[in-house]
């Protein structure tokens, strides 16, 4: 019995992409049929970026440059209160500041406290990150952007209308501690500066990179902000845009599940008339016989008197529930419109 031989690529990888090539599934040809069209999900309009902003181009401008000298006076309100906050800060102990088992290397750093700058640094670098705020919180409001401090320290800037947070931070760098038990490594401040934007837990921004410090980067930095905002603007945009949509289709779902209840409404009604119809005219044809007996030989009178009653009766009845008088005066049936969809348009 002969072994069965199954086709495969040659060795080595030129023949396996050789064969994998091969394998490939070849474009259909274009139509010519000019019946057919062409299916857009989402029409191609022209696409601006943030860079074609003015308040982004204009952080390459020299008259818009933000910049920290060494002598720079702290005048800012903001700026003086944290300055204040942190020289009390500094004249506590560190085993007094209460702090969180997670943020335990946060206790090396000094911090105003709630309803200051969102500021945390060690001791040597305050005079810098104080200078840097001062620089900062002046070139925001030179662009018409306003800063705000929340109650739990939270530093918020109005960037183009968009409410971005920030935070001027000092990283921690590992270091190796030896111990009677052996060694370790253990967190302490490593000089390096990060002006962070976003919560806590966030990296974006800019950040001492020796020889290029933070303070030759505030344009960058702003620069940065406007593109967030921007794009929290596009975004919303596009969040509107495709709930718009969600809700157009929505109602014409609706509308056409209102159609088709409808159609069965009237559908049903009319059986319903017709069947009653019907049934009158059997009705009547009956009564009209009746009648004829009625006036012909073979019945006493006392006979005749309560079949004509039963007559005149039945005539009444007919003719008050007549369905065709009922057809003629219904209203227009329609169903009522449904409720709108009950899954969110975003399904989060």
């Amino acid at each position: 019995m002969c072994p069965t031989q199954h086709p495969g690529p040659a060795a080595g990888l030129v023949g396996k992409e050789t064969a994998r090539t091969e394998g490939r599934q070849s474009p259909l040809p274009p139509s010519e049929d000019p019946t057919c069209a062409t299916v857009v999900f989402r029409p191609a309009g022209p696409q601006v970026t943030y860079a074609d902003a003015p308040e982004y181009r204009r952080e390459e401008s020299p008259g818009w440059r933000i910049e920290a000298p060494e002598g720079l006076k702290i005048s800012h309100s903001l700026v003086r209160e944290a300055e204040a906050a942190l020289r009390r800060a500094s004249r506590e102990s560190p085993q007094k500041r209460a702090v969180l088992w997670r943020d335990r290397n946060q206790g090396q750093l000094l911090k105003p406290g709630p309803g200051h700058l969102d500021i945390a640094v060690s001791k040597p670098l305050v005079p810098r990150a104080l200078r840097i705020m001062q620089a900062l919180i002046a070139g925001f409001e030179k662009r018409g952007y306003v800063i705000s401090v929340t109650s739990e320290s939270e530093t918020i800037v109005s960037v183009l209308n968009e409410p971005l947070q920030i935070a001027l931070t000092e990283r921690l760098k590992q270091v190796v501690v030896k111990h009677s038990y052996g060694t370790g490594v253990e967190l302490e401040p490593s000089g390096r500066l990060n002006l962070r934007v976003g919560s806590r837990y966030s990296n974006s921004g800019i950040k001492d990179n020796p020889p290029r410090l933070i303070e030759n980067a505030l344009n960058h930095f702003v620069a940065g902000l406007v593109r967030r905002a921007l794009d929290a603007k596009r975004e919303r945009a596009l969040r509107q845009d495709r709930e718009r949509r969600w809700r157009l289709h929505d109602d014409e779902r609706r509308q056409r599940q209102q159609e088709r209840e409808s159609e069965r409404v009237r559908l049903r009604r009319l059986r319903v008339l017709a069947t009653r119809w019907a049934r009158n005219q059997r009705t009547s044809h009956f009564v009209a016989t009746v009648e004829q007996r009625i006036g012909g030989e073979g019945l006493d009178p006392q006979a005749q008197e309560v079949a004509r009653r039963w007559v005149e009766w039945a005539k009444a009845h007919l003719q008050e529930n007549d369905p065709v008088d009922a057809f003629l005066n219904d209203p227009w049936p329609s169903a009522p419109l449904p409720a709108p969809a009950g899954v969110p348009w975003n399904w989060e």
